[in-house]
């Protein structure tokens, strides 16, 4: 009996130390999904971001204007010699292979992209002018400032940042709400009479 327990116990050991190096590849490769699933992500982040970025797409935009604006002169040129051709009397179709219009339209899309893209990239540089002049802080994108100890001493947090800007916003409401009552006041016809200024003026006797 002793024989066969210590055969069975033989027997159990190397399966116990085979099923080991199993789960160790099992970590391994649940551990190599997560990073190319972290990879993926990052990639994504970063292409989302750039998507975003106006001044790369204004540049992009140039480059496709220089192609729009060869092609343009391509079908002009294109459309000229084929009038000049049917002019000569050596075509009788007077139809061309490609229009005109549609390649001009084109290049003016192009264009319209790009002024569109200028303008936003110049309001956003007035708004962070303005924002540096008017609150003259460096903003740290963490919630905390104690998270980036090489952020000045000075710095706000984003979250402070957005209870300023809020702060801002709420006395601009409140100094318009105020004009737009003085206005209101100013443009009655049946003004209250200030019981001060009143009091001081001398009565006429008849």
């Amino acid at each position: 009996m002793s024989g066969m327990s210590g055969m069975g116990q033989s027997g159990v050991g190397p399966s116990g130390q085979g099923s080991q190096p199993s789960q160790q590849t099992e970590q391994k490769y649940d551990l190599i999904q997560r990073v190319r699933q972290l990879v993926y992500t990052l990639k994504e982040s970063l292409a989302t971001e750039q998507k975003y970025d106006l001044i790369q797409r204004v540049r992009q935009l140039v480059y496709t204007l220089k192609e729009s604006l060869a092609n343009v002169m391509k079908v002009s040129a294109h459309n000229i010699q084929h009038n000049s051709l049917i002019d000569s009397g050596l075509k009788t179709s007077e139809e061309s292979e490609i229009r005109f219009d549609k390649a001009l339209e084109d290049f003016f899309s192009i264009c319209n992209q790009i002024e569109l893209h200028l303008k936003t990239i110049l309001e956003c540089a007035i708004q962070a002018r303005d924002s540096h002049l008017y609150l003259p802080f460096t903003i740290n994108k963490s919630d905390s400032i104690e998270t980036n100890p090489n952020m000045p001493t000075d710095s706000l947090s984003y979250n402070q940042y957005l209870m300023t800007i809020k702060g801002q916003v709420n006395f601009a409401k409140t100094i318009h709400d105020m004009l737009v009552e003085g206005s209101k006041r100013i443009t009655q016809t049946d003004l209250p009479i200030n019981p001060i200024i009143s009091a001081t003026t001398p009565t006429q006797n008849n």
